[in-house]
């Protein structure tokens, strides 16, 4: 990480009108950290440090210059480790002249992600910048990209709901099982994989496995709590080629829906060959949780979805909550909960004009596959 900010600071520095007196650093989670340690490693090139969702560092009361850490007040750890770090640094103080001015802000009503995207955390950054470099506060700007994403998907699933007339969903089966085993499975299945990956890791490090940090254990709690669903709630049918073709079809718009505006918002989307790689092993792991919800979907009415929806919901974050309770170093599990529900949502909607379960199945695996090797990062 921090080879590749210095490479980014020269890049920087050559574009026109960059004063490189006069420059300042700000990162995020795991970036916190590398952004801290750059200012206290390299004192003389930057003259400001904010630290967001703020990890760790070996600060004190005069480096990093001008610390600014905030945290949202629903990521408690974070708000933790952002205090001890302010008493570390010798408390909130506005000497900028010396380098030597700290603070925290703590951000209401905000997580891990929509931190980056709050105007009162924003506006606080530039007006520390400001004071830093002793400009006039212009604040004023709104980052509306978030708003303009909510539009783009929105625009996909509408698509795709005005598209289901034209395609050839298939009838309900006897595929499955009684409503009482469907649930039974849902509920069985988080207990089954976090207590498989508590039994593991007692003999391996399971926070690296294949080479993503969680993300690997991630894919083995998928796979575990999707095949006890699937074989306690349905008995899967050999899917038809056709259905395959148009899970193909699923995936593209979900990948396009959620995911090529997530390049130019929060999420770098397109895949690198190690990312991409790691692609297929992830999308097998995700097909039984994804296949069993296709069924448990398949030909229901809206209020049939929306009820799987909310199940699997509370009982997937939860089943999640307790595996990064309980399994060491699975903790930044936690983080990524709150925006499943939100997929599974997405998921519903776009699955609901092809009503199909492989087809649903499959497209939600490929999305699911593709989404956990863009979001964890490499180790």
């Amino acid at each position: 990480l921090q080879r590749s900010l210095d490479t980014a600071y020269r890049a920087l520095i050559e574009q026109p009108g960059v004063d490189a007196s006069r420059t300042a650093l700000l990162g995020h989670s795991m970036g916190s950290g590398a952004v801290m340690r750059a200012g206290i490693e390299r004192p003389g090139r930057y003259q400001a440090v904010i630290a967001v969702s703020p990890t760790g560092a070996d600060v004190s009361v005069t480096l990093p210059p001008n610390l600014m850490l905030q945290a949202g007040s629903l990521e408690g750890r974070f708000v933790d480790n952002a205090l001890e770090l302010l008493a570390e640094a010798g408390g909130a103080n506005d000497d900028f002249a010396a380098g030597r001015a700290r603070t925290f802000e703590e951000i209401a009503n905000v997580e891990h992600i929509t931190i980056l995207f709050n105007p009162t955390g924003q506006d606080l950054v530039i007006e520390w910048l400001s004071r830093t470099f002793s400009l006039a506060n212009t604040a004023g700007y709104r980052d509306s990209r978030m708003a303009w994403y909510g539009l783009h998907v929105l625009g996909w699933l509408s698509l795709a709901l005005a598209s289901k007339p034209l395609l050839p969903g298939t009838r309900p089966t006897d595929h499955r099982r009684p409503a009482w085993r469907q649930w039974l499975g849902l509920l069985l299945g988080p207990i089954v994989a976090t207590g498989l990956l508590a039994l593991l890791s007692a003999w391996l490090d399971l926070s690296d496995f294949l080479g993503l940090l969680v993300g690997g254990a991630l894919a083995i709690w998928l796979l575990v709590m999707g095949g006890v669903w699937l074989a306690l709630g349905f008995r899967p049918a050999t899917p038809a080629p056709r259905t395959l073709l148009w899970g193909l079809g699923l995936f593209v718009l979900l990948w396009l829906a959620l995911g090529v505006l997530a390049q130019f918002t929060w999420l770098q989307w397109f895949l690198i060959p190690a990312r991409l790689l790691l692609w297929p092993v992830l999308t097998l792991a995700s097909v039984p949780f994804n296949l069993a919800a296709g069924y448990a979907q398949h030909g229901g009415s809206f209020w049939r979805r929306a009820g799987w929806w909310l199940g699997q919901s509370i009982i997937v974050v939860g089943g999640i909550v307790l595996t990064a309770s309980v399994v060491p170093g699975m903790g930044v599990l936690i983080l990524v909960a709150p925006a499943l529900p939100l997929v599974l949502a997405v998921e519903s909607i776009a699955g609901s004009a092809f009503d199909d379960p492989w087809a649903y199945g499959l497209g939600s695996a490929l999305f699911f596959g593709w989404l956990i090797a863009a979001l964890f990062p490499l180790v």
